[in-house]
């Protein structure tokens, strides 16, 4: 099973875009040696107000930065689509992140909040013009005749494209379009049967014993929480891996109520007792 780590970026919060984004590929060389596959961004919080700036200018950066990582260590990005995106032009930013990353991009949308009618719609054509291929299409929000996006993406069936939602119904909407699903929620009793999906978004908190009762609230969107001692975790992820069948997790560290401190402190106990038994 392979883990890759999810980054929640919030402008407001970080200050400085520069030093921000220089922060993000200095690291990617640290991920890849703890044993990570892959850097997932993702926008704030669905409730923050405001509209966040583009998160594929930063991927598009990390993409190229991460170019001796490998060819298995994928950028993966988390984003909502909202109503003043063309889908063509988000289509078009899919291919150059593809083409950026040398195949190695994974992008999503979160398929919940602001999923709507017209979301729907809009990822229909994306899926269709990331491709490269000349697409047409006559809907209730979105009409044109023989477009094609260029640049072509780096892989010519066009990147394998996503949606985050932890809602049975969406997830059973993407299937039925060929479309991945990346399982989030914290209910698992809801999530799908085994090897329908491959991965799983998952809130992590290692604690420093077996016997921490002080585990942190989940907050809200941590979707599926993870919490103990090491062994706990442990046990808990491969009984989800057993039952449900993914082989790749999302992991996030900051969440619910813990303090930045916590969460750093969580990641190194995972780093050094809970990745290397999945290896």
């Amino acid at each position: 099973m392979k883990f890759s780590r999810l980054e929640c970026i919030d402008w407001s919060a970080l200050g400085s875009t520069s030093a921000s984004s220089a922060r993000h590929a200095d690291r990617l060389e640290t991920l890849q040696a703890r044993g990570y596959r892959g850097l997932w961004l993702s926008e704030p919080p669905r409730d923050r107000a405001g509209v966040p700036p583009t998160l594929s200018l930063l991927a598009a950066g990390l993409a190229t930065a991460s170019a001796a990582a490998g060819d298995d260590f994928e950028i993966g990005l988390v984003t909502t689509l909202r109503p003043y995106m063309h889908p063509l032009r988000v289509a078009e930013e899919i291919a150059m992140l593809d083409i950026a990353s040398e195949g190695r991009v994974r992008w999503a949308t979160l398929g919940e909040g602001h999923f709507d009618a017209r979301a729907r719609e809009q990822l229909e054509i994306i899926q269709g013009a990331a491709t490269g291929a000349p697409v047409s299409h006559d809907g209730a929000f979105y009409r044109f005749d023989d477009v094609q996006c260029h640049p072509a993406p780096h892989r010519s069936e066009g990147p394998p494209l996503q949606l985050v939602t932890g809602d049975p119904e969406v997830a059973t909407w993407a299937r039925e379009r060929e479309l991945e699903v990346v399982w989030d929620a914290s209910n698992a009793a809801t999530a799908p049967e085994p090897s329908v999906e491959s991965t799983w978004m998952v809130s992590l908190y290692v604690a420093p014993d077996e016997g921490a009762a002080d585990l942190p609230a989940p907050g809200s969107g941590s979707g599926a929480v993870v919490s103990g001692g090491a062994n706990a975790c442990r046990e808990s992820l491969g009984a989800l891996r057993a039952k449900h069948g993914f082989d790749h997790v999302v992991a996030r560290f900051e969440f619910g109520t813990l303090t930045p401190e916590q969460a750093a402190e969580s990641e190194a106990r995972f780093l050094a007792e809970v990745l290397p038994a999945f290896d």
